[in-house]
């Protein structure tokens, strides 16, 4: 099938999963759930200069999601690692009812059905970054900080850095709103224009 699509179109990249396949099956080393010191070695695999790929990472189920700015890390300091796809965006229940009338988010085993699938947890459905309502979990926000397209870091005598990590806009599409809290109480707001920072295509014209 790779060869195949290879020849009807070549334009197109070629990823399939089935636990590291060579070359001639994917053009992207695309593990599950690898651990950083995986990617690391798959990285440092000079016999295999594929780009690598998550095609599952970050499973979002019960409370999850913890250590996930080392693979934005990863991702910013090697360039042949792409990052990965987060499984997943919602949790997968529907509307089912108990036996007062009270509706409630409901998963394998909720709707008396005569066959459920026991491999797994039955609650493994409910593995989303949002609730079934579309709530974001707490995962969700630190999912939402880690991928924010600038970031600003202290780097101390009151100075700060800031880093776009945007391809094509410069930091004029963004503006810094902030708040001064004292024990949860906030004291002081602000805003102001960012400094001009270029975006990463102007910076490295390769990666347009």
């Amino acid at each position: 099938m790779t060869q195949w699509i290879r020849c009807y179109d070549p334009s197109r990249i070629v990823q399939y999963e089935a636990y590291d396949p060579d070359e001639r099956i994917s053009d992207i080393r695309c593990p599950m759930y690898s651990s950083h010191e995986t990617i690391l070695r798959l990285l440092a695999d000079w016999r295999d200069l594929r780009p690598v790929a998550l095609v599952e990472f970050a499973y979002h189920i019960r409370n999850s999601c913890g250590g996930f700015s080392r693979f934005l890390e990863l991702t910013e300091r090697y360039e042949r690692f792409q990052g990965g796809f987060v499984w997943d965006w919602s949790d997968k229940a529907l509307v089912a009812r108990d036996d007062k009338g009270r509706t409630f988010p409901g998963y394998g085993g909720d709707f008396r059905e005569d066959v459920v699938d026991w491999a797994e947890p039955p609650f493994m459905c409910c593995n989303g970054m949002v609730l079934p309502d579309l709530t974001p979990k707490p995962s969700a926000l630190e999912i939402k900080n880690v991928y924010a397209p600038v970031h600003i870091t202290r780097t101390g005598d009151g100075r700060f850095t800031l880093h776009n990590r945007c391809q094509s806009w410069d930091s004029s599409h963004f503006r810094l709103n902030w708040e001064v809290a004292i024990d949860g109480i906030t004291v002081q707001t602000g805003g102001t224009a960012l400094p001009i920072c270029r975006a990463i295509s102007t910076l490295f014209p390769q990666n347009r």
